[in-house]
C-alpha cells in the first residue's frame, strides 16, 4: 500500500461528508421549525394571557421570514382584535383565509370566517357580517355560533322568518343554548306567534341567570306574550320576583302596571300603587298616579281619578296630556258638589238627581250606563252622568228610549255639564232639545 489515499478512500470520505451535510441541513430545518413553533407558542400564550401588544410585535417579526404562513396572519389578526384595532384585525383575518386556501388547508377557514363576521358585526356592517356567517354554515351547517350570529343579524334586520329558521336549527342541535332559545322566543313574538313564544321562554325562565344582561329581555318578552294571551296572573308572576332587583325595579314595576291596566284590574293596581308609591322615584310616581287615574276614570270613579291626576300634575304638570286633563276638569275640583252628580253609587245619584231637578216624584226613570232619563209631566229630563260631551250615539240611545211619538209630543231637557259634540247638531232630535250646560248647569247644583 502506498502512502497516498486510494480512490476507494476518497469515495468513502465523500459519502461521509455528504452524510454530514444532509444531517446538518436536516438539523437546520428542524431548528428553524422548532424556532418557528416556539415563536408561535409564545404568541399564542401571549394572546391567551391578554398581552396583545407583545404578541403582535412577535408575530409581525416572525411574519417577515414567513410571509405566506396563514397561522401567523391568524395570530396577528387576533392580536389586533385584542387591541381593538378592528380594521387591521379584519384585514389580517381575510389574509389568513386566502393564505389557508392557497395551501389547501380548509380546516381553519370556518374559524376565520366566524371571526371576520363578528368583526363586521361589531362595525354594524350587517350584510357583510351575515355573508361570512353563511360561509361558516356552508362548511359546517350545524355550527352553533354561526347559527346564533346569523339569526341575530336577521332578527335585527327584521327578517324574522329567516331568523327563525336558523334559530330553530340552533336549539335543535344545542337544546341547552339559553340565548338561542331566548332569541327564538323573541322571533316568535315578532311574528305574532305568541303561544310558540311562551313555549320557548317559559321553560327557560327559571334557568336563565337573573344577572345576565338579557334577563330583562326575557321576562319582558315573556310577560308581553302572556298578556296578549290574557294570562295576566302568569305575566305578573314572571315579573314580580324582579322587584327585588334594584337595577330592574322601576322598569319592572311599570311593566306590572301595564299588565294590570290591560287586565282592567283596578283592585290589584291600586294595591300595587299603595304599596310602592312612597318608595319610587318621582318620575315613576307620576306614571303610577297617571295610569291608575285613567283606570279609575274608566271605572266611573271620576273624583278619585281626578285627585290622582292632580297629584301627578304636582310632580310633572307637563306629563302626557295632564295639562289638558287638569284644564278640562278644573270645574270638578272647583265645584265639589258635582261629586254627587257624577257619583258611581246609584242610590246616591238618584237621591241627588231629584234635588238637582227640584222634583219630588217621577212618572218613569230609564237608567242607562252613561245617562238617565227622568220623565215628569210632559218633560223628559236627560241627565248625562259622564263628565264628557254627549255624542250622537248617546242621542240615538235616548231617541230609542223615548220612542218617536213621545219625542214629538214632549219637551226634552238635556243636562250635560260639557255639552254635546258638534256632530249632534245633525241628529233629528237636536231641534227638540233644550240643552243645559256649563254655567247654567252649575246654577242647579244644591
Amino acid at each position: 500500500m502506498g502512502d497516498g489515499f486510494k480512490l476507494g478512500d476518497i469515495a468513502f470520505l465523500f459519502w461521509i461528508a455528504l452524510g454530514i451535510g444532509v444531517v446538518a441541513i436536516i438539523l437546520i430545518v428542524v431548528f428553524k421549525f422548532l424556532k418557528k413553533d416556539n415563536a408561535m407558542l409564545s404568541v399564542e400564550k401571549l394572546i391567551k394571557t391578554g398581552n396583545y401588544k407583545k404578541a403582535l410585535a412577535l408575530a409581525l417579526q416572525h411574519q417577515q421570514g414567513n410571509p405566506k404562513d396563514y397561522v401567523v396572519k391568524y395570530y396577528i389578526a387576533q392580536a389586533y382584535e385584542g387591541l381593538h384595532q378592528y380594521e387591521q384585525a379584519t384585514e389580517y383575518y381575510e389574509k389568513a383565509s386566502v393564505a389557508a386556501s392557497v395551501t389547501g388547508n380548509n380546516d381553519l377557514k370556518p374559524q376565520i370566517y366566524l371571526k371576520v363576521g363578528q368583526l363586521y358585526k361589531r362595525k354594524r356592517m350587517q350584510k357583510e357580517a351575515l355573508g361570512y356567517f353563511l360561509l361558516v354554515l356552508d362548511k359546517i351547517p350545524t355550527h352553533s355560533k354561526a347559527l346564533y350570529e346569523a339569526g341575530e343579524i336577521l332578527y335585527e334586520m327584521k327578517n324574522y322568518q329567516k331568523a327563525k329558521g336558523y334559530l330553530e336549527t340552533l336549539v335543535r342541535v344545542k337544546p341547552d343554548n339559553l340565548k338561542g332559545k331566548l332569541l327564538l322566543g323573541e322571533t316568535h313574538y315578532q311574528l305574532n306567534e305568541y303561544t310558540e313564544c311562551v313555549n320557548q321562554l317559559d321553560p327557560i325562565f327559571g334557568k336563565f341567570p337573573s344577572n345576565d344582561a338579557d334577563y330583562k329581555n326575557l321576562i319582558f318578552c315573556l310577560s308581553d306574550a302572556l298578556t296578549i294571551m290574557k294570562r295576566y296572573d302568569r305575566a305578573v308572576d314572571v315579573l314580580t320576583p324582579s322587584l327585588e332587583n334594584k337595577m330592574l325595579f322601576d322598569d319592572v314595576l311599570l311593566k306590572i302596571i301595564t299588565v294590570l291596566i290591560r287586565e282592567n284590574n283596578l283592585k290589584r293596581l291600586t294595591d300595587f300603587m299603595n304599596r310602592y308609591i312612597n318608595v319610587v322615584a318621582p318620575s315613576i310616581k307620576v306614571v303610577m298616579l297617571y295610569e291608575t287615574a285613567g283606570l279609575l276614570f274608566k271605572d266611573g270613579e271620576y273624583y278619585r281619578a281626578l285627585y290622582y291626576w292632580r297629584d301627578a300634575s304636582a310632580i310633572d304638570r307637563n306629563y302626557k296630556d295632564l295639562p289638558e286633563i287638569m284644564r278640562k276638569y278644573k270645574v270638578l275640583l272647583d265645584n265639589p258638589k258635582l261629586e254627587h252628580f257624577f257619583s258611581k253609587n246609584i242610590t246616591q245619584f238618584q237621591e241627588y238627581a231629584g234635588r238637582f231637578l227640584r222634583l219630588r216624584s217621577a212618572s218613569q226613570i230609564i237608567k242607562q250606563e252613561t245617562y238617565w232619563v227622568i220623565k215628569h209631566g210632559d218633560i223628559s229630563h236627560v241627565l248625562n252622568r259622564i263628565p264628557n260631551q254627549l255624542n250622537p250615539m248617546d242621542l240615538e240611545g235616548v231617541s230609542k228610549d223615548l220612542k218617536s211619538e213621545v219625542i214629538a209630543n214632549l219637551g226634552i231637557n238635556v243636562y250635560s255639564l260639557f255639552g254635546m259634540t258638534p256632530e249632534c247638531e245633525s241628529h233629528f232630535m237636536f231641534r227638540k232639545i233644550k240643552l243645559i250646560q256649563g254655567a247654567d248647569f252649575l246654577k242647579l247644583l244644591v
